[in-house]
C-alpha cells in the first residue's frame, strides 16, 4: 500500500466538518469466497441497531489514519487482529449517505483477506453476532427483501436513486435477507 499522506489516504483533512468512518470488508475462501458481517445489538441510542453490517466504525482522535480506525474497530468488535491476522488487499473511494436525511459521515472502506483459520466472535456489547456469509449469497435475488423504515421527524422529499427509494416520509431499501 503506497505511503499515507499528510492528508489521510484519501485526501480528507482531519479537520473536515463532517463525521469520519472507517469500514472493514474481511473475506476468506479456499473454495467459496465469504465475507463478514455482524448484527448489531438492539440499542435505543444506535442508528444501526440491529442491522446487519460490516465492521468499522467512527474516526477517533487517536486513529491516525483512516486504517487504524478499521483495525482498531475489528478487534473492538470481533477481537480479530488484523495487524497480524490479515492481508490487506486494498481500499475504496470514500462514499457518504446518498440522502440528505441521513447523518454526514465519509466512509473509508478496506478490503481484507484472512486464512480459513481466521476467528471472529462477539467480543463488544454493540454486536450481537458474527457471521461468515457466502459472498454469492448477498448477490442472490433469493436472499433479498424490503424494508421500510419510517421518518417521523422529516417533511416527506423524493430520494430517487434506484435501488432505493423515499417518500411517504419513509425509506425503502431492497437487502439482503437476514441473517439470523
Amino acid at each position: 500500500m503506497p505511503r499515507v499522506s499528510e492528508r489521510g489516504e484519501d485526501g480528507f483533512d482531519r479537520e473536515e466538518n463532517s463525521p469520519q468512518a472507517a469500514v472493514a470488508l474481511i473475506v476468506r475462501g479456499d473454495t467459496e469466497l465469504e465475507a463478514l458481517l455482524i448484527k448489531r445489538a438492539d440499542s435505543e441510542r444506535d442508528s444501526w441497531s440491529g442491522h446487519m453490517v460490516l465492521l468499522g466504525g467512527r474516526r477517533d482522535d487517536a486513529d491516525e489514519t483512516f486504517l487504524a480506525t478499521a483495525i482498531r474497530e475489528t478487534m473492538e468488535e470481533v477481537g480479530l487482529d488484523l495487524d497480524r491476522q490479515a492481508r490487506l488487499l486494498g481500499y475504496f473511494d470514500s462514499v457518504a449517505p446518498p440522502s440528505w436525511r441521513l447523518s454526514p459521515l465519509m466512509v473509508r472502506p478496506f478490503l481484507f483477506s484472512v486464512t480459513n483459520e481466521a476467528q471472529a466472535y462477539v467480543a463488544s456489547p454493540e454486536v450481537a453476532d458474527v457471521f461468515w456469509v457466502p459472498v454469492r449469497e448477498l448477490n442472490s435475488p433469493a436472499g433479498r427483501s424490503t424494508v421500510e423504515i419510517p421518518f417521523t421527524a422529516w417533511p416527506a422529499k423524493s430520494c430517487g436513486a434506484s435501488p432505493t427509494a423515499c417518500s411517504n416520509n419513509s425509506w425503502r431499501s431492497t437487502r439482503s435477507r437476514n441473517w439470523t
